[in-house]
């Protein structure tokens, strides 16, 4: 082969790879454009992949439910696409104060709605995904499956499934709790900083009073108080979960603590609210109430 045909074949080996590394570009399914980095590998923890609403009012309103996923790479996540199975149920990310457009289900000679959207590596994001149980209209009883799909550029993390279901009535006979939101993240929190108090709704949108029982914690740090031991049809009582950071040693890296609510609803189970948080120890664990962990469900 002589020298000149394989100056020839190299210029053009290297041509090639300045092409991929500096041009390397993905269009996403609905149109997005992706960074000009070739991914690198990522991996996204789901702290829950579906959940039943039970019964669902059809002229109740719209429900929704809070996923909790955390970006676990050393890398920056890139979301690429969010979808779901039906135009009756929307989904949207919110990451920090930074919150995404609102995605639906593709079809229609359109995409989802949905824009590429990043995570910083490490950090803890929601899918609120929506249902609206009047969407196909005031005759559309019965089971209910819906799915959100969140997919990302890089292909060492697979696509996810978020399943929402439930069963669309008439009427809910008897008490039942809906709660707005189920999880609160406090970040990081210092050992010598207040105790932490996070808010929740709770509604009951049966036709029968809601009696509240008790409030059971997942530890002895975290404790619950409610505004309203009993909660008529339509009404809103305030849950408070408080969290100690000074009471005993907590696990390494990010943990949850979690308060039930106990009471007469028809809930399929119990509603709760979950707290998330990481301590930073600037006291020093010997300033702790209690010098020994206590072995609790939450942790």
């Amino acid at each position: 082969m002589s020298t000149k045909i394989i100056t020839i074949m190299a210029a053009i080996v290297i041509a090639a790879g300045l092409f991929f590394f500096a041009g390397y570009r993905q269009t996403a399914p609905n149109g997005n454009q992706i960074p000009n980095e070739p991914p690198s590998e990522q991996k996204i923890t789901v702290a829950e992949k579906s959940y039943d609403f039970g019964e669902i009012k059809i002229t109740g309103g719209k429900v929704s439910r809070y996923f909790r996923l955390v970006n676990d790479s050393d890398a920056e996540l890139v979301i690429n696409d969010l979808y779901t199975s039906c135009m009756c149920t929307k989904a949207q990310i919110i990451a920090g104060g930074d919150v995404s457009a609102i995605a639906g289900m593709k079809g229609h000679g359109g995409g989802s709605g949905f824009e590429a959207f990043k995570i910083v590596p490490k950090q803890p994001f929601y899918v609120l995904a929506t249902f609206d149980p009047m969407a196909h209209g005031p005759d559309a009883l019965g089971p209910i499956t819906r799915f959100v799909r969140l997919e990302t550029v890089s292909p060492s993390q697979p696509p996810i499934e978020l399943e929402l279901s439930g069963n669309v009535v008439r009427e809910i006979t008897g008490p039942y709790l809906l709660m707005e939101r189920t999880d609160y993240d406090f970040g990081v929190v210092k050992q010598s900083g207040p105790l932490q108090k996070a808010e929740f709704k709770v509604r009951n949108i049966g036709n029968e009073k809601a009696l509240v029982k008790e409030m059971p914690s997942s530890c002895n740090c975290t404790s619950g108080t409610i505004d309203k031991k009993e909660i008529a049809p339509g009404e809103e009582a305030t849950l408070t979960v408080t969290f100690d950071p000074n009471y005993h040693e907590e696990p390494e890296g990010l943990f949850s603590q979690r308060v039930k609510i106990v009471s007469n609803a028809k809930n399929a189970e119990a509603p709760a609210a979950k707290i998330w948080l990481t301590m930073d120890y600037d006291l020093g664990k010997d300033k702790l109430k209690l010098s020994g962990h206590e072995e609790n469900d939450g942790h």
